[in-house]
């Protein structure tokens, strides 16, 4: 397991990734999924 805000570590080092939000579980999926998940919904975010 590896726990990290560092992307580069978690592209790196992690074929799955898990995406949380104020202690919930958001999505369990590939890393690269996750990433462009986390992306999507800060843009809508902002």
């Amino acid at each position: 397991m590896v726990v990290s805000h560092r992307d580069a570590h978690i592209r790196r080092f992690c074929e799955r990734a898990l995406s949380m939000r104020e202690g919930r579980l958001l999505l369990d999926a590939s890393t690269e999924e996750v990433f462009e998940r986390y992306a999507a919904d800060a843009d809508q975010r902002s």
